[in-house]
């Protein structure tokens, strides 16, 4: 069952230029007086990297401006 759940899912690495582009999101929020955490920018920061939209219904979390977000429901 899990492997057709995950079939159709793409598994991206986590390269040393996401891990930067993630620490830089979070430092410019954080000068901003934004606490936003890290999981959250490894993810805003690899959808940046491969210009991928997001699927989210916590947009909070996700405040910059460059990003693509698939409207849900």
């Amino acid at each position: 069952m899990a492997e057709t759940l995950f079939a159709d899912l793409n598994v991206s690495d986590l390269t040393p230029g996401i891990a930067v582009r993630a620490g830089r999101l979070q430092y410019a929020w954080a000068r901003k007086g934004r606490t936003l955490g890290l999981p959250d920018m490894i993810v805003a920061a690899t959808a940046l990297e491969y210009d991928l939209t997001l699927m989210t219904d916590n947009r909070k979390d996700f405040p910059m401006p460059e990003l693509k977000f698939f409207d849900l429901p």
